[in-house]
């Protein structure tokens, strides 16, 4: 397992907003930028750049860092789970401990319910799109 350490600095919050800030610290680089609304725990915007692994979901393929596999009938959320246990948080007691974010798609429940796919692919959208990222702002 490799070793990932969590960095915190508080930063007041007042003078910009999740958007402003995506815009100065991604740019045109490739990130994402997830919101949460306003209750207790759901308080929270997570903004990050520069992802050092993608995984997408390829019907019976997957593509890690641009390069296609065959699932061979590992579930996709079982590939991504493996990627997710080679890092070991050392202080997990901060917010933020990584993972992989992006996007799962309705089709995706496939792998678990035998459901007919009558539905042309007209636009090769990935059945899921994940990314890990070394940095980023909660």
């Amino acid at each position: 397992m490799k070793p990932m350490k969590i960095y915190t600095k508080k930063l007041i919050g007042d003078i910009e907003t999740p958007v402003t800030i995506f815009k100065k610290y991604v740019g045109e680089e490739i990130g994402i930028l997830l919101e949460s609304n306003d209750s207790v725990k759901g308080r929270y915007s997570f903004i990050a750049k520069e992802p050092f692994r993608t995984i997408k979901s390829l019907g019976e393929n997957y593509q890690l860092n641009g390069e296609i596999f065959k699932k061979n009938g590992i579930k996709f959320l079982e590939i991504v789970e493996k990627h997710i246990k080679e890092y070991r948080v050392e202080n997990k007691e901060q917010i933020y401990i990584g993972g992989a974010y992006g996007t799962i798609g309705y089709d995706m429940v496939r792998e678990e319910e035998n459901l007919p796919d009558n539905n042309l692919d007209t636009i090769k959208v990935p059945d899921s799109h994940l990314m890990f990222f070394k940095e980023g702002i909660v």
